[in-house]
């Protein structure tokens, strides 16, 4: 059996914040109980731990085959413990495996719409950024949309829980309820709409805003509760997350909001955790129109085209519209240099948010 590695909330980090058997070799390691106290902690509870000898013992594994996708489903789907949470608010449950030599990072997803007629999305590739041209154009890359008829039952508990079954096993997916509103105290300025508050796949939480006037999105981080990532000052009123590269203007004079300001190129390229909070929309909680109005409005060519959670339908396969209404950068000067620049503007947001999104086009 290979080793799989089970994250929550990116498609880089190995290590887990469930608690799930990590199995290698054929050897199943079962975590500690839940919460049980480590000697020497004063309060108990520690992060859980990667450990590599799993990892390599995935990667000489040589049985599975990778590109069968009910394969590689059946493998990921016998290591999920009973119940598994889903935080980003798209509904991704990300996973990474080593298996033959490959690092495979994948996601199952269970969509509004698709998991109420039975279907469950999965997809799975290998990192391309290290691959040369040639490599590159043979890429690993695999999805499918499994139904009963693949032995994949889906049945939706609630509108925000769906048990999963597959060969006898079964298990519980837990949506994330976020509650859709702001927190006692925010502010927001003239012509500001609050629209969605949504979780990315880097664990952060982040508020969509859109200004009624001028017409363009925005993010602004979520602080209702810690913040995972540390914070590097870049000057007074900036600061880069260390682990997630994203780079925030501080508004004093708003509270001291934080608004993103720009993500590392390299995240963007790679489609990695840390690409930003474009592809994890709030699908669980749009009502009425949804997003469709202001789509319309910001992006006059998406009339007629997009549906109410920012779906473009008119094309041979659905696409998303991307909310990348931000600055990317490969140093976190060029982050300062776009903030400084966006001062000086009689918006600093909007120059923010058509800093990195000149063609906010379908993803």
């Amino acid at each position: 059996m290979t080793g799989i590695f089970i994250s929550r909330g990116g498609r880089l980090g190995l290590a887990s914040a469930a608690a799930l058997a990590l199995v290698a070799g054929g050897l199943a390691r079962e975590p500690a109980a839940k919460d049980e106290p480590v000697a020497g902690s004063a309060t108990g509870p520690v992060p859980k731990v990667w450990r590599h000898d799993d990892w390599i013992a995935g990667l000489t594994h040589r049985d599975l085959e990778v590109r069968d996708a009910a394969a590689v489903f059946a493998a990921v789907f016998a290591q999920l413990p009973d119940d598994v949470q889903v935080l980003p608010t798209e509904n991704y449950y990300y996973w990474q495996m080593a298996a033959g030599g490959r690092v495979l990072q994948g996601n199952i997803r269970l969509a509004v719409g698709g998991r109420e007629r039975g279907e469950l999305a999965f997809a799975y590739g290998e990192p391309s950024e290290f691959l040369d041209d040639a490599e590159r154009a043979d890429r690993l890359a695999v999805s499918k949309t499994f139904t009963a008829a693949d032995g994949v039952a889906v049945r939706m508990q609630d509108a925000f829980t769906a048990s999963i079954a597959h060969r006898g096993k079964t298990v519980v997916f837990h949506l994330n309820r976020l509650a859709q509103e702001l927190p006692f105290g925010f502010s927001l300025a003239p012509g500001e709409r609050f629209l969605q508050r949504t979780q990315d796949e880097s664990g952060l939480r982040f508020y969509l805003l859109y200004h009624s006037s001028s017409r363009y999105f925005f993010w602004v981080l979520d602080e209702t509760e810690p913040v995972p990532d540390a914070w590097r000052p870049l000057a007074p009123d900036i600061v880069l997350g260390r682990r997630t590269g994203f780079v925030f203007w501080i508004q004093e004079k708003l509270g001291g909001r934080k608004v993103l300001a720009s993500v590392r190129q390299a995240s963007l390229q790679r489609n990695d955790y840390h690409d930003g909070p474009f592809d994890q929309l709030a699908d669980n909680f749009v009502k009425g129109e949804g997003l469709r109005p202001f789509l319309e409005e910001a992006m006059p060519w998406l009339r007629g085209r997009v549906d109410r959670w920012g779906t473009i339908t008119d094309g041979p396969a659905p696409r998303r519209v991307a909310l990348t209404v931000y600055g990317r950068h490969e140093r976190p000067a060029d982050a300062v240099a776009l903030i400084a620049a966006a001062k000086e503007q009689a918006d600093p947001v909007r120059h923010l948010s058509q800093g990195g999104a000149e063609d906010r086009g379908a993803r």
